[in-house]
């Protein structure tokens, strides 16, 4: 939903590495059991870390189109 592609590497059932390709500039709302415990958003081309808003296992950024943002579990 909402204009987004997304690829996962998974182990044993919950995600290691989320990629995020935002079509579009605004608001990204993502869930998954990742956030739960530790790990790191960054701006895949900037290499700069993201900066984000969690609520449980839900996270929003503020994404700009064509930028593609890596989330990895550090657990």
């Amino acid at each position: 939903r909402g204009d987004v592609t997304v690829d996962a590497d998974w182990t044993a059932g919950v995600p290691t590495r989320i990629r995020l390709a935002a079509g579009r500039t605004g608001p990204l709302t993502v869930a998954s059991d990742m956030f739960a415990g530790p790990y790191e958003i960054v701006d895949e081309g900037t290499g700069r870390q993201v900066h984000q808003h969690r609520t449980g296992e839900r996270i929003t950024i503020d994404a700009e189109q064509g930028h593609h943002y890596v989330v990895r579990s550090l657990a």
